[in-house]
This record gives structure tokens, sequence and C-alpha cells, in this order.
């Protein structure tokens, strides 16, 4: 149902399904995901496809937000094949996100 909750589970070998879901991770591996990554200032993002570029700074100007939860380098966060940051959002309006966080200003 709707609150039904997936949980994988992990062992050493890193084997995977028929369906490419991840079975289990080895121990380097787990450590390696959690360990704190040193993000770039500038940074740049692919957007439900729309490529845009903005700083760290930006990202977590709101201490509170998830952004600047995703970019505080406690989280893995996936890249696409060019090493951009991935956020499955609406890249048509994110700009109008990225522009607030700027300068306070919301859209007219």
């Amino acid at each position: 149902g709707a609150g039904d909750r997936h949980v994988q589970t992990f062992a050493k070998d890193g084997s995977t399904d028929e369906a490419g879901e991840v079975l289990s991770i080895s121990p380097a591996a787990r450590r390696k995901a959690f360990e704190k990554v040193e993000l770039p200032e500038v940074i740049n993002l692919n957007v439900g496809g729309t490529l845009l570029t903005t700083t760290r700074t930006t990202l977590q100007r709101d201490p509170r937000s998830k952004l600047a939860f995703m970019f505080s380098g406690d989280v893995p966060m996936v890249r696409d094949g060019d090493g951009r940051f991935c956020i499955d959002r609406d890249g048509r309006t994110f700009h109008h996100v990225l522009n607030f966080l700027r300068d306070a200003s919301a859209p007219i």
C-alpha cells in the first residue's frame, strides 16, 4: 500500500537480482556510501533534463531545506553521465527555486 516501505538486504558480494535490484553491498562500499563527500563550489545540475549551474552556497542558503541537506556532502547524490547532479523535478520551473534562494524574490 501507500505506507509500505521497500527494504534492501546487504551482503558481501554486491550481487543483484534479475530486475537489477541491489541485493548486497561490500563492507568497503557501505563505508564509502556513508563518508562525507567534498562538493565543489560550482554545482552543475541536471533537473528533469534541464541543465543548470549554481553554487553550493546558493543551494545551502536555507539550512532547513531539502536542497541544503542534499548538498551538505552527508548523503550520496546521483550523477548523470557527464557528472551533473540529478534532481528529479520539473527543470522548466526549477530556476525559480534557484532565483528565490539567490535573492529571496518570488516570480511574479
